[in-house]
């Protein structure tokens, strides 16, 4: 009986760590979802800013694009 028991204790944390590694994971991957997901909203307020505004668009891109060269 000593024996089963040991067994089903080292099932039990084998499950026990596939339970939390799961768990890790869908975090991790709602995380990267979800940064992903704000991201294409930055693109696409970009893409829309570039077509609605085109000249200020492209004054305010001549100046990011000064500014990171600098650094």
């Amino acid at each position: 009986m000593d024996a089963i028991k040991k067994i089903n204790a080292k099932i039990a944390v084998a499950q026990s760590v596939r339970l939390m590694g799961g768990i890790a994971s869908v975090v991790l991957g709602m995380i990267l979802f979800g940064r992903f997901m704000y991201q294409m909203g930055i693109t696409d307020e970009q893409k829309f800013l570039s077509k609605a505004y085109p000249d200020e668009y492209a004054a305010i891109t001549e100046k990011v694009i000064k500014k990171f060269e600098k650094h």
